[in-house]
């Protein structure tokens, strides 16, 4: 397999710009290859700091390999059971631009402006960003990523698995596919994430993942109050999910026609 990682000109913003690779074999017939695009950084960079905007430490059994691209965003990349030993320029590939096969599957990056935008993907997979103002972004086709930042925005995923942004009033609609809705906390990104209650219109359990970020909660804490930070609670055919924020303030995400007894562990993912 072909993993690929690739470097944008521009701050992207994002709270969180971190993966894991679980079964990356370095070595062998069936060897896999990570490419690092658009990041202007040579093998010789490599140390176990990041003054030339590019690492790779070992970390316990696994690797860690963080590059920097011109934008300012910094990329982690967790590679399982590896050692540093076994990586070279043949399986961490440094290049200009994706492998020529990326292009059939993988479309551009799409952002707005600080009014209210409307903007549309394509059948591929893009990045659509948009910045303040009550934006609509509709990924169609292709595994997008959504994120309209500050303001009311309606997200829309379309087809594909997509990775759409929450916060504030925004409501999203994941769409067909498999798809990932991300809740941001406002106390700890405030430039992105706006306070409120968000909707999402058609979370599928079993069939998503719903992450937080920011919020120091954990699956374990929910009931039906708030004392451990996060609360579960069925409002007619819809579910309330409540959340405290780090300044106290209490953040919400309305899953439209869900049963609270229809979630599991399996639905969500923290970050914090």
């Amino acid at each position: 397999d072909i993993f690929v990682a690739v470097g944008v000109p521009f701050n992207l913003r994002l709270p969180s710009n971190s993966s894991v690779i679980t079964d990356f074999r370095a070595a062998g017939p069936q060897s896999d290859i990570l490419q690092l695009a658009n990041f202007g950084v040579r093998w010789a960079d490599r140390d176990k700091d990041m003054n030339d905007g590019f690492s790779i430490t070992q970390k316990g059994k696994n690797v860690l390999v963080q590059v920097e691209d011109s934008g300012g965003n910094l990329y982690k990349i967790t590679l399982n059971n590896i050692k540093v030993g076994a990586l070279n320029m043949n399986n961490v590939q440094l290049i200009s631009s994706p492998f020529a096969a990326a292009a059939a599957e993988t479309g551009q990056i799409i952002y707005g402006t600080e009014n209210a935008d409307s903007l549309n993907g394509t059948k591929l997979g893009e990045l659509i960003m948009s910045y303040e103002g009550n934006d609509t972004l509709r990924g169609l086709g292709g595994d997008d990523s959504l994120n309209g930042q500050s303001g009311a925005d309606m997200m829309y995923g379309g087809r594909g698995n997509d990775r759409i942004y929450v916060s504030g009033t925004d409501r999203a609609w994941g769409g067909e596919g498999s798809d990932t809705f991300v809740f941001t906390s406002r106390a700890a990104y405030p430039a992105i994430a706006d306070g409120g209650r968000a909707i999402v219109q058609d979370y599928k359990p079993a069939d998503g993942v719903i992450e937080f970020i920011g919020f120091d909660v954990e699956f374990a804490d929910r009931d039906r109050g708030l004392d451990d930070g996060m609360a579960f609670v069925q409002k007619g055919a819809d579910t309330l999910i409540r959340v405290v924020d780090e300044d106290g303030a209490v953040m919400e995400l309305l899953l439209k026609n869900t049963r609270s007894a229809d979630l599991t562990a399996d639905d969500f993912a923290f970050f914090y």
